[in-house]
């Protein structure tokens, strides 16, 4: 479990930092620019990332098999397993597909969407650690 919560945390805040570098060019210009800062608050946020987001995946897919089923450890596995189901999407359709390679670059978008599931897991299991004192 401290796995699973530790690399989700990790995986969490590189995806956060690809967020907040690309979302705002994306919804602004339409487009994100290669500039200088790119590989520090894009690129290798987005490789570590995939690695922290492929440990806590097995680490969720090990614990769902010893028969783990927490609601918040549920979803934070399966918005582990989504990233690799949609990178792994995105990588087939390219090699599949005449390209450029740049195609690959929605890996960090897949790398998002499942870290937004896996924040809300994350929530819930703060929540469910720390109820509020009433």
């Amino acid at each position: 479990m401290v796995v699973l919560a530790v690399a989700s945390i990790l995986s969490v805040l590189c995806a956060g930092s690809v967020a907040a570098c690309t979302v705002p060019q994306l919804t602004t210009r339409g487009v994100v620019e290669v500039r200088s800062g790119f590989e520090t608050m894009v690129v290798f946020p987005t490789l570590f990332g995939l690695l922290f987001s492929l440990v806590a995946a097995v680490a969720g897919v090990v614990l769902l098999t010893r028969g783990e089923r927490r609601p918040a450890t549920v979803t934070v596995a399966a918005g582990q397993l989504l990233v690799w189901v949609l990178t792994a999407a995105l990588v087939l359709w390219t090699a599949a597909a005449p390209g450029t390679g740049w195609e690959l670059l929605g890996v960090t978008y897949a790398l998002i969407a499942g870290q937004v599931v896996v924040a809300g897991g994350l929530i819930a299991m703060a929540v469910r650690r720390h109820p509020a004192a009433h």
